[in-house]
């Protein structure tokens, strides 16, 4: 599926639940599909800005550096 990706049926049944939860209609999904990675139609550009909601905030570490997530985190 070029839209969605390698989608399995329960995400899908899952994405949609969520959209209906959230009363939007076609072509204003907020939950889209599986992840980009699945997705053979996928353009990297595409995702930005991506909003991510984590259950909570966490500290990524790679060398000396470190990257701070918060809950709700918007990456542009």
């Amino acid at each position: 599926d070029m839209a969605r990706g390698n989608i399995t049926p329960r995400t899908r049944q899952l994405v949609d639940a969520l959209n209906d939860c959230l009363g939007r209609g076609e072509h204003r999904e907020m939950f889209h599909h599986s992840d980009d990675a699945g997705n053979p139609g996928s353009h990297m550009g595409d995702n930005f800005p991506a909003t991510f909601y984590l259950p909570r905030a966490m500290e990524h570490r790679v060398g000396e550096e470190s990257v701070r997530f918060d809950e709700v985190c918007v990456v542009a």
